[in-house]
Formats: C-alpha cells, sequence, structure tokens
C-alpha cells in the first residue's frame, strides 16, 4: 500500500483532498496531514512516504522547498 501525505496551509483543502478520494481503491492510505512545509518534512522524517500532495503557495516553507528537502530524505519520494 502507498503511503500519502497532503501539504497545504488551507485546512478545508487539505481535508477536501482526503475526504474525496476512494484511497483504498487506489491501494493508498493518507499517513499525515501537514499545514505547513516544516511540518511535513518533521514528519517525513518519523514516517516516510511514497507521494506528497502539496500546495506551492505555503508562508513558512513553500511546496517547492519543501519538495527538494523531501528529496534529501527519501530520494524515491514524488510529488505533486
Amino acid at each position: 500500500m502507498r503511503k500519502i501525505m497532503i501539504v497545504d496551509d488551507n485546512y478545508l483543502s487539505a481535508e477536501g483532498i482526503e475526504k474525496n478520494i476512494d484511497w483504498e481503491v487506489l491501494n493508498a492510505e493518507i499517513v499525515h496531514i501537514c499545514y505547513n512545509g516544516t511540518s511535513a518534512i518533521d514528519a517525513m522524517k518519523k514516517e516516510p512516504v511514497d507521494l506528497i500532495i502539496s500546495d506551492i503557495e505555503m508562508p513558512d516553507l513553500d511546496g517547492i522547498s519543501m519538495s527538494r528537502q523531501a528529496l534529501d530524505i527519501n530520494p524515491m519520494v514524488k510529488s505533486y
């Protein structure tokens, strides 16, 4: 089963992605929902993921910079 992380500073967007997709059919599970890039990096250090679905514009650490750091933790992670 693929491990998914959702990162978005907009709570409603993050929750909408989580609740409106049938993850089980996709052989995936949401293991982290983070509301900023820094907490996403911290979460990845504790439990790596296979896929990151992220907002680009976030206040503390934007999605592009967060993705670069995530690749340092897990070079096989995919970001969208």
